[in-house]
């Protein structure tokens, strides 16, 4: 996205221009970190942990990653990107790529345990 766009990249444009709701990890150790929208049709969710499959898999707060990528809960759609949902990444040039491939969305769904709901403080497992 271009700078001047003026907008976070996941809600702003990418949820709907996928046509899906989005649950986004990201770098959250930022100030201006902005809230899960579900303001539009599609909604975006802050992924607030991590955990690797299976009973010996780690888990892990999402403050503990500086990866930034996003999933749909139940499309194949999965992203790759270098940008954050913050405020001063509002005014900020990047991207990410997207793909909507099964094999990619599997190595990466899994993964979200739990989200920030849409106003409220606490967290949500999402239904996979």
């Amino acid at each position: 996205k271009f700078g001047k766009f003026g907008d976070d990249l996941y809600s702003g444009w990418l949820a709907e221009a996928l046509g899906n709701n989005l649950q986004v990890q990201f770098w959250q150790n930022s100030h201006g970190i902005l809230p899960s929208n579900c303001s539009r049709l599609q909604y975006v969710f802050d992924v607030t942990q991590i955990a690797f499959p299976g009973p010996a898999g780690p888990a892990f707060n999402a403050t503990e990653d500086h990866s930034k990528w996003c999933v749909a809960p139940a499309v194949p759609w999965a992203c790759v990107g270098d940008m954050n949902r913050n405020l001063r990444e509002e005014k900020r040039g990047g991207g990410t790529l997207c793909a909507q491939l099964p094999a990619l969305w599997k190595a990466f769904q899994p993964l979200v345990k739990a989200c920030k709901p849409c106003g409220e403080k606490r967290t949500f497992s999402p239904g996979i």
